[in-house]
């Protein structure tokens, strides 16, 4: 499986790792998470090395993980702190140890670094906005998507979808698309297709959002922004047509994807609106819309082309082009380029090491290397 490990990953909305042993399969791995009595956030291995039992399905004890099956105990750090054979306190065996993994609790979600670089809180992506309780309002949740990860992406990255695929909730008439500005903008690793029109309709579902809408003809703009691996901001907006943002309506929608395997992705969404700041009827509303269109039109869709396509090598199929792909090919090309600098450099380090014996040698991994774009025009 081939994923960008020197990159942060969603692991968890904050609110889904308390004092209760969780797990999650992330990159092809069982993560177990908790949170230690300070309220520290954990991640490790879920496999126990002994007969690799699932260690979320045994006890917490302070801040110590017992294996329901025979009793090995292992602290935050992975190592194993307690063996109860033989006579309830035996030899700790010298491969008794989990892998730990690097959290971030930032935005309210917990981040996870799986690479073997040290992690750089750099290469997190802003998604600041979610903790603007003053500006904004903000509802999220988490789906499961049997799909490869980037057919998601290449699904909130194209926009043109939305007068079709979603009809009558978040999609304009088709002929607002004969109507849109389009720009495809690179600024060093971040990936925008920016799209904008005059004196259109909002949707069926920002009406619903904002009645006012329903009113007058709007102008609307459109950003939709990439980061890797799989980190998506997408930034609607209406006003009244005309006017320097009169009646301003503003919808800041995060979805970031986290493969489970090659076949399963958790996609992580939040809604965060600047109206009706104190209405839980307007939370219902935009939840009932995520569940149509995100969780419902966009999965089965996503789901029947990973059936379809039986492979997640999308240009391998020659498929048909259009317009609204320029910035999902742009972005999939960006992300096998990391991917093979990473592994390429890994194989180039391994390639040099001198094994310590027959049976061990001792690599230097190395990290991502950074490729810099020509800059382009900032977002407005």
């Amino acid at each position: 499986m081939s994923f960008l490990r020197n990159a942060w990953y969603v692991a968890a909305w904050d609110k889904e790792v308390t004092r209760t042993l969780f797990a999650r399969d992330i990159l092809g791995e069982s993560i177990l998470m908790y949170r230690k009595e300070d309220g520290t956030p954990v991640a490790m291995s879920n496999v126990c090395p002994h007969r690799f039992a699932p260690l979320h399905k045994g006890k917490l004890k302070g801040d110590i993980v017992e294996c329901l099956y025979h009793g090995l105990q292992f602290d935050c750090a992975g190592q194993c702190v307690k063996n109860p054979h033989p006579g309830g306190n035996g030899p700790i065996p010298t491969r008794a140890k989990l892998t730990c993994y690097p959290l971030l609790e930032k935005w309210g979600a917990i981040w996870i670094w799986m690479g073997d670089k040290a992690p750089d809180e750099s290469l997190l992506p802003d998604f600041s906005w979610i903790d603007k309780r003053d500006q904004f309002r903000e509802i999220r949740d988490v789906c499961v998507v049997n799909a490869h990860y980037e057919l998601i992406t290449d699904n909130v990255l194209d926009l043109t979808h939305l007068p079709y695929l979603h009809a009558g909730g978040l999609g304009n008439h088709p002929r607002n698309l004969e109507r849109e500005v389009v720009e495809n903008v690179q600024e060093g690793n971040t990936f925008w297709c920016k799209r904008s029109s005059n004196d259109v309709e909002a949707s069926p579902d920002f009406q619903a959002f904002n009645p006012r809408l329903k009113e007058f003809k709007c102008d609307k703009a459109n950003a939709v922004r990439w980061n890797a691996p799989a980190h998506v901001g997408i930034f609607p907006q209406y006003w009244k047509a005309g006017t320097d943002r009169e009646h301003l309506t503003v919808l800041n929608i995060a979805t970031m994807m986290t493969p489970a395997s090659e076949n399963r992705t958790w996609q992580f969404w939040s809604l965060a609106r600047n109206f009706q700041l104190e209405s839980d009827q307007m939370d219902a509303i935009m939840r009932q819309a995520a569940a149509v269109g995100l969780e419902k039109e966009d999965v089965e869709m996503i789901e029947a082309q990973h059936r379809n396509m039986g492979t997640s090598d999308i240009f391998g199929l020659q498929l048909v082009s259009l317009p609204g792909d320029t910035t999902p090919n742009r972005v999939r090309k960006a992300l096998a380029k990391m991917i093979a600098d990473e592994q390429s450099g890994l194989e180039r380090q391994e390639s040099r090491v001198v094994p310590v014996s027959a049976h061990q040698a001792e690599p230097v991994l190395p990290g991502v290397r950074q490729e810099n774009a020509a800059s382009a025009p900032a977002r407005a």
